[in-house]
């Protein structure tokens, strides 16, 4: 009887088809954009976008997000062409790219940071979006967790099966100290196996690095490295309060202690003098005075820290005076270092969706977008805000995560089966489709102001110069290397004078009090329009339509 030669042929044609996916998973290379950046200030006057993976574009129809769904879309964020209709974004963050448990929805428990998490695709669907990315002038940043790793990360089942090495990659004590979790003040920050007690700041499912084992510390060095020779443009870094845990005249110091502080330092200044182009911003949810002094060159080290405060007042802006939010702009500025990068933004996958902060009316939303686009630092826009994205009629930080709306088909135009969350209401009438065929959306506003602010030269990198507001009036300069600007935004549905007037901003601004300013308006209902206001005068030289905005070019003489 004759041997059937089938199954070596399909041995071999298996064989081939693997060869073939290994090769094309080597072969890719990047064209890296960023090797014509001399530093990281091309971040001052860029756009940011935040896109939670699993909920932008499903590609492969399995209801989740991934990156070749993201490479798909990216006309939209930026064609890299001249006018069109895309959103004009510049970078993009993406959450946790890496594996994690099967169960994760979140990323925020590695378990290998050098693979792609399957559920988002591989490392050649990862450079083909930095490569397409690129072609567009869009860069790109990644979630990097260096806080704590997954309960199912390789070393920590090491360390739990007793490898003494890998137990110091950790932090273990034989007993449990009763410290209590800086983020969860009232359970146990240890939990207790038969390996010892271990600290996890956040949940037992993700312990905490030991970033004071200098091991572990390399360990990160050599993960940014990877992913920065790749061709990365940097790192968000997750939860960097909370990286070192001290003691300090006996009490444990679990947050925001100077070996944290010092360890970033530290990995900014590898990373920076490595890759001088790369930017890096941390994620410090505290209050003002604590989080300046994570991005501070003596300090903290990082070269931006997102600035939680001044978006709790940008969401509630329409509901308090002008005067307020202005004040808080500029005591926050004032706290920042010179050489920090603000880092502002509309939203995040932790906090509730800007549009149900301001009660979902398109009124409030478009002055928000205004605002936020005209303020000085660097604009993140979390995914859907630009079109006014209401949370989903889910439970718990569900609902700020829920699938891209694209169009007012069936899922939204995010997936073609069952998203793997719910859709946010109303859909049909805010999607990307339908808001990009009316002139008056709210994506449109977003699309004009961003086009407004790349078109004037170092507006992002500006200063900003707060200058004395009303209730329903916010006046401030941004004042760039070449140029300087007053801004008015009027808060109200009502048109109202707008006002210039001397105060303690003439030093600052470097004008004298026998000076005459000349405002020429370069956007508003009055373009060109010349005034010429003596700087000792309180002046009413202009009226601002209901929720309008003016700019004008400031000189003196």
């Amino acid at each position: 009887m004759k041997k059937s030669f089938l199954p070596f042929l399909l041995i071999l044609i298996l064989f081939i088809q693997c060869k073939s996916t290994i090769k094309e998973e080597t072969d890719i290379t990047v064209d890296n954009i960023l090797k014509n950046e001399k530093d990281n200030s091309w971040v001052k006057n860029s756009i940011g976008y935040q896109i939670f993976v699993r909920s932008f574009a499903d590609s492969d129809g399995d209801g989740i997000g991934d990156l070749r769904g993201i490479t798909e879309r990216l006309d939209y964020l930026n064609d890299g062409k001249e006018g069109g209709n895309d959103l004009g974004v510049d970078f993009i963050w993406l959450t946790p790219i890496f594996d994690c448990p099967e169960n994760s929805v979140h990323g925020y428990d590695t378990i290998d940071y050098y693979k792609i998490n399957p559920k988002y695709g591989t490392l050649s669907d990862f450079k083909r979006l930095i490569n397409e990315a690129n072609k567009r002038g869009i860069k790109i940043i990644l979630d990097l967790v260096i806080n704590h790793g997954s309960k199912e990360h390789p070393y920590f089942k090491e360390a739990l099966a007793g490898n003494k090495e890998k137990k110091e990659y950790f932090v273990f004590k034989d007993t449990n100290p009763g410290w209590k979790s800086p983020v969860n003040p009232t359970t146990s920050a240890f939990v207790k196996t038969k390996a010892g007690y271990f600290y996890a700041a956040f949940w037992s499912g993700m312990p905490d690095w030991n970033l004071a084992n200098p091991k572990v510390t390399k360990y990160f060095y050599d993960i940014a490295k990877y992913w920065l020779d790749i061709g990365i443009a940097g790192f968000r870094l997750d939860a960097v309060r909370y990286l070192i845990e001290e003691e300090v005249n006996g009490e444990p110091v679990l947050k925001d202690s100077p070996a944290t502080l010092k360890w970033l330092k530290d990995f900014s200044d590898y990373v920076i003098s490595n890759y001088p182009y790369a930017f890096i911003v941390g994620e410090a949810w505290t209050t003002p005075d604590i989080y300046s002094k994570y991005s501070d060159p003596k300090i903290g080290g990082l070269p931006s820290v997102f600035n939680f405060e001044l978006r709790e007042m940008l969401v509630t802006s329409p509901k308090v005076y002008a005067a307020s939010y202005g004040t808080t702009a500029r005591d926050i500025k004032n706290l920042l270092s010179e050489e920090a990068i603000d880092s502002t933004f509309t939203g995040s996958h932790d906090v509730e969706r800007a549009s149900n902060k301001l009660n979902n009316k398109e009124d409030f939303i478009k002055i928000m977008a205004k605002i936020f686009l005209l303020m000085p630092g660097t604009p993140f826009i979390y995914y859907g805000d630009e079109y006014g994205m209401e949370k989903g009629n889910v439970g718990g930080d569900r609902a700020y995560r829920t699938p891209m709306c694209w169009n007012a088909t069936k899922n939204a135009g995010f997936s073609t089966s069952n998203p793997w969350n719910v859709i946010s209401p109303e859909y049909q009438e805010r999607n990307v489709e339908t808001q990009l065929k009316n002139k008056d959306s709210i994506l449109n506003v977003f699309r004009e102001f961003i086009k407004l602010r790349k078109s004037l030269t170092g507006f992002g990198g500006g200063k900003f110069v707060y200058h004395p507001s009303e209730k329903d009036i916010l006046n401030f300069f941004v004042k760039t290397v070449d140029s300087l600007y007053f801004v008015e935004i009027n808060y109200s549905k009502d048109k109202i004078a707008g006002f210039m007037e001397s105060d303690d901003w003439v030093d600052e601004l470097g004008f004298s009090e026998k000076n005459t300013l000349i405002l020429t308006e370069i956007y508003g209902d009055s373009l060109n329009t010349r005034y010429e206001i003596p700087i000792v005068d309180a002046s009413d030289f202009c009226q601002i339509e209901g929720y309008g905005v003016k700019i004008f070019k400031v000189e003196k003489k």
